[in-house]
């Protein structure tokens, strides 16, 4: 509210609100400054990476390539008929939907890949797709980490990954490091012997867990910060928040393997509050 006064009254100068905390509460932040500036069209740079697993795309793909060739949860079931990065997702959406509420209805929860066909019949390329996807599943041999991403990249294709829809800019730069994260995963034949499909699949879920990523946003006036991001910039305006004894200032976090009395010494980040 605040940010939005002051904007308000000189939209030229630049804002900063910096939240210590803000990688553990980009989501909420996020959703607060969309309610406040929802009768505005002020962009609002909020500067907090977070994990590759946590975007729904890359979410629906590591759950995609979990799939089992013989048999389909109802976790599974509901992520084909409902997920937007299938696809033909929104030219079968009515198709789809009406096959989810038919499932729920008849309490099915699992089912075999034979007997997809009865049951999406409505849905025809849908059907297709999972069939196709299906025969391509190829869990039983070891091969390199090298040929698994390449074998990846073909399951997530087959099923028509990340969809039909124009992915917006968030999306597309996401897809992006996905890629990025599948050429990382082959690097590791350098290190690693062949290993299987589903070794191969945790170590790239992993991966996407550890790997924190910050889409690129336009140029604002409005900027939301961390303490690291802030550090050095320059605002006409900022307002820090949390500025309590729990969290400023924050504790220290020398690095292990230098001595500690060298990092105080020396003024090395973190060595000391």
């Amino acid at each position: 509210l605040w940010a939005k006064k002051n904007h308000a009254e000189n939209p030229e100068q630049r804002i900063g609100c910096v939240i210590p905390t803000l990688s553990q509460q980009r989501d909420r932040i996020k959703h607060i400054c969309s309610e406040v500036f929802a009768d505005t069209n002020v962009d609002i740079n909020i500067s907090a990476g977070k994990a590759l697993l946590e975007y729904p795309i890359v979410q629906t793909a590591l759950q995609l390539l979990a799939i089992n060739n013989e048999k389909l949860t109802t976790e599974q079931l509901t992520l084909l008929l409902t997920s937007p990065f299938i696809a033909n997702a929104d030219s079968e959406r009515d198709q789809r939907s009406q096959i989810a509420r038919n499932m729920r209805e008849k309490n099915i929860n699992t089912l075999k890949a034979n007997e997809l066909a009865p049951i999406f019949a409505r849905a025809p390329k849908l059907l297709e797709h999972i069939n196709t996807f299906i025969s391509k599943i190829e869990n039983s041999k070891q091969q390199h980490y090298f040929s698994w991403a390449a074998h990846f990249n073909v399951l997530l294709a087959t099923i028509g990954w990340p969809g039909e829809k124009t992915l917006n800019s968030e999306e597309y730069q996401v897809v992006e490091h996905w890629l990025q994260l599948l050429d990382q995963l082959s690097s590791l034949d350098y290190t690693q012997s062949i290993t299987t499909f589903s070794q191969a699949l945790f170590t790239l879920k992993k991966m996407a867990a550890n790997h924190i990523f910050q889409p690129q946003s336009p140029e604002s006036s409005i900027n939301v910060l961390g303490l690291l991001e802030a550090a050095g910039s320059p605002f006409d305006k900022m307002w820090v928040s949390g500025m309590n004894e729990i969290v400023w200032p924050p504790q220290p976090k020398p690095n292990p393997l230098i001595p500690k009395q060298i990092q105080r010494e020396l003024g090395m980040p973190h060595a000391s509050a």
